[in-house]
């Protein structure tokens, strides 16, 4: 078997999003930094943060509200948040005969580009709840981000940051297409199917 050198490098924290869905149920959707961004530039990191709820705003229906964004230091504490400007609302339209499920997710995965070969990287991913956006057929495990543009440009939007996404080491991660489908079991068994 194979083995890697763990990299001495870290990921300097998080940015996260807060959205909720018919304003009954919370999520958080949260990306690692890359190496090297600094956690106090929150005037850039703003910007960032808007970018991202934007592109995430076009990926879901208007049952979903993004609300405020903040930053979480190496350790996994709250640094900074603030609420947005205007909370995004989501604009998409709903799949034809989709139920408005609380626990409905599409998850991104990828893993970390190893700087050079040997080193390791690590695995990571983006869960993102969906409600009644997108249909998805009885016993289908994933749903291509191709499928649907607006879904696909919230992928390509997290993968152009300069800022994130990244794995535990801080190294860029590209997010892939095919994107893994299911039911949110904690949020099912909490709030509902």
């Amino acid at each position: 078997m194979a083995t890697c050198t763990p990299p001495t490098t870290h990921s300097p924290g998080q940015l996260y999003i807060r959205y909720n869905h018919n304003v009954l149920v919370e999520h958080t959707a949260s990306w690692h930094f890359i190496v090297g961004v600094d956690l106090t530039d929150t005037v850039n990191l703003r910007i960032e943060a808007n970018r991202i709820a934007s592109a995430m705003a076009d990926a879901l229906t208007n049952h979903f509200n993004i609300t405020d964004w903040g930053i979480l230091d190496q350790a996994g504490d709250y640094y900074y948040e603030e609420p947005f400007a205007t909370p995004y609302i989501g604009l998409h339209g709903a799949g034809t005969g989709a139920e408005d499920y609380y626990s409905r997710t599409i998850t991104l995965t990828g893993r970390g580009n190893a700087p050079t070969p040997g080193v390791c990287s690590g695995q990571t991913r983006s869960v993102l709840f969906v409600g009644n956006t997108y249909q998805f057929t009885p016993g289908q495990k994933r749903f291509p981000t191709t499928l649907d543009v607006d879904l696909n440009s919230y992928r390509l939007a997290l993968n152009a940051s300069t800022y994130l996404p990244a794995d535990a080491y801080g190294q860029q991660v590209d997010f892939r297409v095919s994107a893994p489908i299911q039911f949110n079991a904690h949020t099912q068994r909490k709030s509902g199917s």
